[in-house]
């Protein structure tokens, strides 16, 4: 990854997160290139339909964790016209920043989903009700966006003693 090219990565916690079965119904639709949708859709374990609801994966407190790179840059530096050539790249620095949300959010037993959307997350309605604009098929600046929470099946934490909770006398 070229440094000119990475705006920045930042992320937010989401107080409400947006989505149902119906954003898995999207990865159907026709886009450039792909007149069917996408290649994937129902036919891997990790995409609609077959993938799972991101609240079976994960749990609140939800982080939602962005990278913004200039497209614009990096087509000019590169021979291909496609952009999503840098979607690696761009893993990599969301994956490398995960560790700072995670100690500073201090969370115990965390998990990611790279591609909220699989996981039927609105991701464009999420972000933009806490203040992030997403573009449609962006021109300039393509921000990659990750969901990161506490894995579903991480140990629930135990009930404080009921003499913390009460100030004693149960013993």
């Amino acid at each position: 990854m070229q440094e000119n090219v990475l705006i920045s990565t930042y992320y937010f916690r989401a107080e409400r997160v947006i989505g149902g079965k119906y954003v898995g119904e999207w990865c159907g639709l026709p886009y450039p290139r792909h007149p069917m949708g996408c290649r994937n859709f129902n036919s891997r374990d990790s995409c609609p339909h077959r993938s799972r609801f991101w609240h079976e994966l994960i749990k609140d407190p939800f982080f939602f964790v962005i990278h913004e790179f200039d497209v614009d840059e990096w087509l000019k530096t590169h021979k291909s016209n496609h952009y999503f050539l840098y979607q690696g790249s761009a893993r990599s620095v969301l994956s490398s920043f995960f560790g700072e949300v995670i100690e500073k959010e201090k969370i115990v037993d965390p998990a990611v989903l790279m591609q909220p959307e699989k996981n039927y997350v609105n991701v464009f309605s999420t972000c933009r009700i806490h203040g992030i604009k997403l573009e449609k098929n962006p021109q300039k600046i393509v921000k990659f966006v990750a969901m990161l929470g506490t894995d579903v099946s991480a140990p629930r934490q135990l009930l404080p003693h009921l003499d913390d909770l009460f100030g004693g006398g149960f013993c």
